[in-house]
């Protein structure tokens, strides 16, 4: 099994990459972290929903994402779209997050290091970007990064995409 990241900024095509790396398996997943809580996000979601088109089982995740990864066949893939809002669900989420941590983060890096199936976990790179004017952001910004390097190091592959352009990062 092997474990893949791919980053990228806000629109880079980290996702149209993802869902490549996916063509000709026959078991995908997808994973949606997200969560249609106003239509702007509904919106969103369905455009995502129809870029990846058929043959698809969709599992959405807003929390216990390394327990739903857990239970997925050895011969199949999962595209996990995005540990982005993932990590805000679960900093957003106080019967997990207890401030400065959270078990879940240790089990998703356990489960990068020694993935159940194929996983490719997208995610944004949040850090080239302005310093954020609230500390929630700036926490959440600090939090994530610090997720994504640990996934990054877990992980067989790492990509960052920009402009559309795929660069192999590990």
């Amino acid at each position: 099994m092997e474990s893949i990241l791919v980053t990228g900024g806000c629109r880079s095509g980290k996702s149209d990459f993802a869902l490549s790396l996916v063509k000709g398996r026959k078991k995908r997943f997808f994973v949606a972290t997200a969560q249609a809580l106003d239509d702007e996000m509904a919106r969103r979601i369905e455009a995502h929903r129809q870029a990846r088109g058929e043959g698809w089982t969709t599992l959405e995740v807003p929390l216990d994402l390394p327990g739903a990864l857990a239970g997925l066949p050895s011969d199949g893939v999962a595209l996990v779209d995005c540990l982005t809002v993932w990590s805000c669900n679960v900093m957003s989420s106080p019967e997990v997050w207890d401030g400065e941590s959270c078990g879940l983060f240790d089990r998703l890096v356990q489960t990068a290091a020694c993935p159940p199936c194929d996983l490719i976990f997208v995610t944004n790179e949040l850090g080239m970007g302005i310093v954020p004017a609230d500390p929630f952001t700036r926490r959440y910004r600090d939090v994530t990064g610090r997720l994504n390097q640990r996934i990054a190091a877990a992980c067989s592959q790492a990509w960052l995409v920009v402009c559309g352009l795929p660069v192999r990062l590990k």
